[in-house]
């Protein structure tokens, strides 16, 4: 569904016009109609869909025993406990064969199969991974708003999706501990598994923004990392006018973090104000809410009834 944009007003009236609808009308926050880009010229750009995190892999990768060669994927490792479950992103590679081969491995307990796919690393070195082990990357994916309940997983699934020419901008940033680790993650040559002469590899001439409403935040983020950029900037109620490192900013891929219990319509707001009031064009939008997610898992289970 779609917000209607109100004619003959200034652009700065979008939000304003959202949260007069839930007022004025029967629908509340969890019912009323989540946030689409609307064009200048009032008519309905495309759309975006709604997707939770732990959807995707059945959305856009659903055969669980081929993935498609050239695949772009993280390759994850454990920590190193054998007690652990949590793993690490250790790189990105692509699929060589995406057929998945069966290793027996001898073990004090008797063999043990374990099922791997080959992939090559931009060193030019192939591996076969556990099947396991592999993490799809949305690279081409456009149009997407992907919806996760926890910090953890917000940031490592923003590292997984945010492509390494890519610039990335983050809403409510904090302290910076996700631009950060956006901007250490190793760059990689994507479109050649073969290694570059030379370091001509190192592609990565991407810009990594965060902002914050907090000046207290932002000064730690200042602080912390001072060679990277910072804005102490509301995103719902500030112009990009207002710095000119924002207004020249085109972010492919807009996280938005403005704390996991805020409510519904604070979250829908900032949403609606990255095309409506910025227009901004992002492929990709990660939005860490739990409410939100929520609504989400919500609609998908009651679509899956019918």
């Amino acid at each position: 569904l779609f917000i209607n944009s109100p004619s003959n007003n200034s652009e700065h009236q979008c939000i304003a016009t959202m949260m007069a609808q839930l007022e004025t009308t029967s629908d509340t926050p969890e019912t009323a109609p989540l946030p689409q880009p609307i064009d200048s010229d009032d008519t309905t750009c495309s759309r975006f869909r709604y997707l939770c995190q732990e959807d995707v892999q059945e959305t856009f990768f659903p055969a669980a025993h081929h993935i498609a060669p050239n695949q772009l994927v993280w390759v994850s490792c454990s920590n190193g406990s054998k007690h652990s479950k949590k793993q690490r992103l250790f790189g990105r590679a692509r699929i060589v064969s995406g057929d998945v081969v069966v290793e027996t491995n001898p073990t004090t307990s008797g063999p043990e199969t374990e099922a791997r796919v080959q992939v090559c690393y931009p060193s030019g070195s192939n591996y076969n991974v556990k099947s396991a082990h592999l993490h799809c990357v949305l690279e081409h994916a456009k149009n997407i708003i992907l919806v996760i309940p926890e910090t953890d997983l917000y940031r490592r699934t923003c590292q997984i999706h945010t492509l390494p020419n890519e610039d990335f901008l983050e809403i409510g940033c904090d302290v910076g501990l996700c631009c950060k680790r956006i901007a250490d993650t190793g760059v990689v040559l994507l479109n050649n598994c073969k290694a570059a002469p030379d370091g001509q590899n190192k592609l990565d001439a991407r810009r990594v923004v965060g902002i914050d409403k907090s000046d207290v935040s932002i000064a730690k983020a200042k602080a912390r990392y001072p060679t990277m950029d910072w804005f102490h900037w509301d995103a719902v109620e500030g112009s990009r006018s207002d710095f000119s490192d924002l207004e020249s900013l085109e972010p492919d891929v807009i996280a938005l973090d403005i704390n996991g219990n805020r409510e519904l319509p604070a979250v829908l707001a900032c949403i609606n104000a990255i095309w409506n009031r910025h227009h901004w064009k992002p492929r990709l939008i990660i939005v860490k809410s739990r409410t939100l997610h929520q609504r989400v898992r919500d609609a998908t289970t009651e679509s899956q009834k019918l």
